[in-house]
């Protein structure tokens, strides 16, 4: 109903969809324990009480909860890309090549998983970090579990900087109201600086209690006709047809990568015969899907309502000049304000979704002077490191699992990673916007 609402501009849809919001967000907190159910609650608290004392129409407050339903379909539907990459036999062919290119080059198992994540990661999201860690377990001779897993998730990182089909991009697109190529080029200036400073760090991190992976006994793989350049033709494809949707179509870059889940793998299992073998797997994801996503899904229609809350308040003017005169004003110390701000509420278990829809509606760029374009990066650049850092995120938890490490201890491994980048990116994002005034 959202994707209808948008493509044929159907406005009294949301009055729909948003009551299905309700139920799933109290489906939500029904399943959610401990902080992050008390955190939800306290928010939706606080946002009726904004919309009460404010007198706000109970439409408006009904509306709320869809408010962030683009967030849901991107974060529900993009795994289905993957889903028919699975199924068609692309990930088998793809380890095949890892093996002979380590006969042929020799063992770079670090090297290679970051790049890899850094591609496939791009369009899987955090389904990648599994699925990669499990390619080397069967295609590379040797390397070390722990360092490997955080290998991973530092090029993880690396993705949440630029990639349109990751929830933190869509978000900052839809608060400052760009498309992709408004904040395209200095993404990824940031993205392979955080690459180098990824390759500088590398060494210093190590751990005592490492545990070294040996590849395990090869099985009898099904042969399909699944091949590492149709692989790569079909991300490519998806990329290419992202961008020219976007510049060629009225909408955002979220509702293009939402639709296109819907339809492009599809498409793709129509003509490679496999039709009804893609809809059933994808059946499967979906009919899961709740039970693997539930926190996710409350904390972003959470989001959604405390963001329209905030909205009405006017508290950004407020907000922005308690910045200005902290900082004296300086853009510098302000980009460093807010990145450590993100950091430190992560670190306590506020997800980031919450924090920057927080600081998004509550702050004004040109109150700054800075364009909104550099405040979109600012923010993702805020996202990125605090995720690194925060053992509530989902990319540390998953990387504790595949790592057999707790993530209070692979946060401290990243401790000088993420406060070096702290440093790093305020410089860019300073000359950026320099260069945007």
């Amino acid at each position: 109903m959202y994707l209808i609402e948008i493509w044929f501009a159907i406005d009294w849809l949301q009055y729909l969809y948003s009551p299905l919001a309700v139920v799933l967000v109290i489906c939500s907190l029904w399943r959610l324990r401990g902080f992050n159910l008390y955190i939800l609650l306290l928010l939706l608290i606080i946002a009726f009480y904004i919309f009460i004392d404010r007198d706000v129409h109970f439409t408006v407050m009904l509306a709320s909860f869809g408010e962030n339903m683009s967030l849901l379909g991107l974060f529900i539907l993009v795994p289905l890309f993957g889903v028919y990459l699975s199924n068609a036999g692309y990930y088998g062919a793809l380890s095949e090549l890892i093996q002979k290119r380590e006969e042929v080059k020799g063992a770079h198992p670090y090297r290679l998983g970051y790049g890899l994540t850094a591609f496939m990661g791009s369009i899987l999201n955090l389904g990648s970090l599994p699925l990669i860690f499990r390619m080397g377990q069967e295609s590379l001779s040797s390397f070390g579990q722990k360092q490997f897993a955080l290998t991973l998730m530092r090029a993880f990182g690396f993705c949440m900087l630029f990639s349109p089909y990751f929830v933190n991009v869509g978000l900052v697109l839809v608060l400052y109201d760009l498309a992709w190529l408004e904040i395209a080029g200095f993404a990824v200036i940031l993205a392979v600086i955080y690459t180098i400073m990824a390759a500088l760090f590398f060494k210093r991190t190590t751990f005592a209690n490492e545990v070294y992976q040996v590849k395990r006994k090869e099985e009898q793989r099904k042969v399909t006709e699944a091949t590492v350049p149709g692989f790569v033709f079909y991300m490519l494809c998806l990329l290419l047809l992202s961008f020219l949707l976007e510049l060629a179509l009225p909408l955002n870059m979220l509702t293009v990568v939402t639709t296109l889940a819907l339809v492009y793998p599809f498409i793709w299992a129509l003509f490679k015969r496999m039709g009804m073998v893609y809809m059933q797997a994808a059946h499967e994801y979906m009919k899961l899907s709740f039970t693997r996503l539930y926190r996710e899904l409350g904390i972003f229609i959470t989001a959604g309502v405390i963001g329209a809350a905030i909205a009405v308040t006017g508290m950004g003017v407020i907000v922005s000049e308690w910045l200005v005169n902290i900082s004296n004003g300086i853009v510098p110390v302000i980009i460093f304000i807010l990145i450590m701000i993100s950091i430190l509420l992560a670190l306590v278990g506020i997800h980031p979704v919450i924090i920057i829809i927080g600081l998004g509606s509550a702050l004004s760029p040109g109150m700054f002077g800075m364009e909104p374009s550099v405040m979109a990066v600012v923010l993702l650049c805020a996202w990125a490191l605090s995720t690194q850092l925060s053992p509530f995120s989902g990319s540390v938890l998953m990387t504790s699992y595949l790592a057999d490490e707790s993530s209070g201890q692979l946060t401290k491994k990243n401790v000088g990673f993420v406060m070096a980048l702290v440093g790093v990116m305020t410089a860019v994002l300073t000359v950026f916007h320099i260069f945007q005034s």
